[in-house]
């Protein structure tokens, strides 16, 4: 007889490609924006030994932090579409509660971008503490503190119940 139910692995990716769908644009860029930087740095981390303009590499770091504010503090979207069947709002709710409803419906893809941004920050620190690249302080710090703030955030995640 085969399973009718979707699995929660199906649920959950059925749940980020409808929050993917519903960003906007600039969200998506951003996104992608976050991935690069987080990937310059990591690269500035090992590569550091060519001589690069400090104030470029600042300026990396510091534009890196100003988008990963952005995700861990929330998207905002247009999330009217982002109800699932099962998640109808009824006409007695309050404007805060449909607002608080579309705020957790958009979680899912920032939970992931910054597990993965995290997940990758502890290799790489990993990897440039077991191979000695430790003369670029400024992004071993950066990274240190993506991993605080990250877990921090899941953290919070983790224990917030609706």
């Amino acid at each position: 007889m085969p399973n009718k139910h979707p699995s929660n692995g199906n649920h959950l990716l059925k749940k980020i490609r409808l929050e993917w769908r519903c960003l906007d644009l600039t969200n998506k860029v951003l996104f992608l924006i976050g991935f690069v930087l987080l990937f310059e740095l990591i690269f500035s981390i090992f590569l550091h030994t060519f001589s690069t303009d400090a104030s470029t590499d600042a300026f990396f770091r510091i534009t890196f932090a100003s988008v990963m504010g952005y995700f861990l503090g929330g998207i905002n979207i247009d999330t009217t579409e982002l109800a699932l069947p099962e998640e109808n709002q009824t006409a007695e709710k309050s404007s805060t509660d449909i607002m608080d409803q579309n705020f957790r419906n958009v979680s899912h893809i920032r939970t992931l971008f910054i597990t993965l941004v995290c997940l990758t920050c502890i290799i790489a620190l990993s990897m440039a503490t077991f191979t000695n690249q430790t003369d670029y302080s400024d992004g071993l710090i950066q990274l240190r503190n993506i991993i605080s703030t990250s877990i921090g955030f899941l953290i919070s995640k983790a224990t917030y119940r609706g």
